[in-house]
């Protein structure tokens, strides 16, 4: 089970919250902040709040068609991209195979949303030491 947007205007929604939520699995998205809310930008955002974590955020722009640029281990990403509802970005929770490049949509934080119009770019959640 994901989490759900709560918020929905263009360019200020909360999919991103929600996705992070739904990887943390956190028992409520309020734990979550809304990263793209946040006054010194979303990496900045998202960095800050896993750090305490043990965890990064690892970007990585994807190929012109919507795959990674390297072959991954199996586990679960952000992927952004074009929504599907206007002219503005949407995320979604995807997952990846070993040995593959392709992502596959796990769940759409739009309630009764269907992914992407296209794939930009995908965000791992990597652990780090202190």
């Amino acid at each position: 089970m994901g989490f759900y947007q709560t918020e929905t205007t263009a360019g200020s929604g909360n999919a991103l919250q929600a996705c992070i939520a739904t990887m943390l699995n956190v028992e409520s998205m309020d734990s979550v902040p809304n990263f793209i809310a946040a006054p010194e930008g979303y990496l900045v955002a998202i960095q800050s709040f896993l750090k305490s974590r043990n965890l990064m955020f690892l970007k990585v722009p994807l190929t012109a068609e919507g795959e990674l640029p390297f072959p991954s281990g199996a586990g679960q990403c952000v992927i952004a991209g074009k929504s599907p509802r206007g002219d503005h970005k949407h995320c979604v929770v995807g997952s990846t195979t070993t040995s593959s490049t392709k992502l596959t949509l796990v769940h759409d934080p739009y309630e009764g949303g269907n992914g992407l119009e296209s794939h930009e770019w995908a965000g791992f959640l990597v652990h780090t030491t202190n």
